[in-house]
């Protein structure tokens, strides 16, 4: 079997394993192997070419949790060193309809809806104060299910609509599903959300140009982990792959997405402690997926950055993006975002995905036109992703925020933002998680050093 030596192995190639490997490389001065299932770097985050050459992501969309002017996120450090221009989204900038299909003045309604926000908002905090062995549910916290529904379009209906689909876009799960916990880590300021003008994927080739001018970062693609197998005696790693190589290391980063280790795709030997496995069991990972939408003329508002068609579903709240009012290019392009159930593609045509993407639009514009083109995301059924973002599920405990980020004994450690409680499911977690791990790994390394310098240390006085 060919081998290869190094200090430390990464195993998944997206935002969160190129930062570790960034950090490792041109801080620290290690020798990293970066391994990558796929043929390409970037994970989750994916920008894609269209035949009108515009970028558009088709992954990881937007960027939150920047901090503030203060004390910027590291991420909002990492966009300021390179110059990454970044451009907000108003919420408020949006066409809306009842669930009639009349347009209904946004800004208005949404006024209107406010004190009921904050006293939702207030219920959450007032649960957040309770002790709880097992925390509830948001539904049962909020008193959402299926037997109290509000009447269509009445304050009710509306304030759990919105409140549900936010907790959706977030999460990728229905409300049932998420625990209190979710919420209870330490709030951050997250801001509006923005996006990399010219695409997300300029993050990861940063990340990666930076650690391969070290010379320290060698970089496998097609190249899947099989096992991971990291003593805690001998105090050594190696990475074995389905082809039969082995990447022999001190210490390893697992950075792949949390439902590639639950589904059992990479073996620990050992296998993870009873604690990790607890915390895994618990933690799970949301839906969300788009239908891209090429148009030959724009039939909506033009200026508008969100389109809100309505439906008599509280679980579902169609979202439609506005491309042509945010990118230089005015291309007639809207971009459909599925959330929860309604994103799981995996068993539908794309005929029935694209009727589902058109159906709102054409009862709320009398002058649609079919569009040109589509591309639909499948980010459920991906063998290297099986999921869009994590969240804390039903029956987890605080314990299982502590570990499901701790490292396992022998010099394993994990990244992705599954293993950031404060910021599940989005760039920002993911990130900080391979800096974080990278930090760790750092400081293992050199109490790793002292241990050998110590057993060579020559003794002196009498034997």
């Amino acid at each position: 079997m060919a081998s290869q030596t190094t200090d430390v192995v990464i195993v998944g190639g997206g935002i969160a394993g190129l930062a570790a490997a960034f950090h490792l490389t041109t801080k620290e001065n290690k020798r990293v192997c970066l391994l990558e299932a796929r043929g390409r770097l970037g994970g989750r985050i994916k920008s894609m070419k269209t035949e009108d050459g515009l970028t558009i992501d088709v992954g990881a969309l937007f960027i939150q949790g920047r901090g503030s002017l203060d004390n910027p996120s590291p991420l909002s450090r990492l966009l300021t060193e390179f110059n990454l221009k970044t451009q907000a989204l108003d919420p408020l900038q949006a066409e809306c309809f009842d669930t009639e299909g009349n347009a209904i003045s946004w800004q208005d309604l949404y006024q209107s809806l406010v004190p009921g926000f904050e006293a939702t908002n207030m219920r959450i905090q007032e649960a957040k104060r309770v002790i709880y062995e097992v925390p509830p549910t948001l539904s049962e916290v909020l008193f959402y299910n299926e037997d109290n529904i509000p009447a269509p379009d009445s304050k009710d209906y509306w304030i759990r609509k919105l409140v549900t689909a936010s907790i959706m876009q977030q999460t990728g799960a229905k409300l049932n599903q998420i625990s209190l916990l979710e919420f209870m880590s330490e709030e951050r300021s997250f801001g509006p959300n923005e996006w990399i003008v010219g695409g997300a994927q300029q993050l990861i080739d940063i990340l990666h140009k930076e650690a391969m001018r070290t010379g320290n970062l060698s970089v496998h693609l097609d190249t899947p982990a099989s096992a991971i197998l990291h003593d805690p005696h001998e105090q050594v790693c190696s990475v074995l792959t389905p082809a039969g190589e082995h990447f022999d290391c001190a210490a390893v980063i697992s950075a792949v997405p949390l439902n590639v280790i639950k589904a059992g795709n990479i073996k620990f030997i050992p296998e993870l402690s009873k604690e990790k496995q607890h915390a895994l069991k618990h933690h799970h990972m949301g839906h969300h997926n788009i239908v891209l939408l090429k148009f030959d003329k724009v039939f909506w508002k033009k200026d508008a950055h969100f389109i809100y068609p309505n439906d008599p579903s509280i679980q579902h709240f169609p979202e439609y993006v506005n491309l042509f009012a945010l990118m230089d290019n005015k291309t007639p392009l809207l971009m459909a975002h599925f959330y929860a159930d309604t994103a799981r593609f995996g068993k539908e045509s794309d005929e029935t995905i694209l009727k589902k993407a058109l159906a709102p639009l054409k009862k709320i514009y009398p002058d649609f036109e079919p569009p040109l083109s589509h591309h639909i995301t499948r980010w459920d059924t991906s063998p290297h992703t099986l999921g869009s973002k994590s969240f804390c599920a039903t029956g987890s405990t605080s314990d299982d925020l502590e570990y499901i980020s701790a490292p396992e004994a022998g010099g394993l450690y994990f990244a992705n933002e599954y293993t950031n409680p404060s910021l599940h499911g989005t760039v920002e977690g993911a990130y900080e998680s391979g800096l974080l791990a990278a930090l760790q790994i750092a400081v293992y390394l050199k109490h790793q050093q002292r241990l050998k310098e110590a057993s060579f240390r020559p003794r002196h006085g009498l034997t």
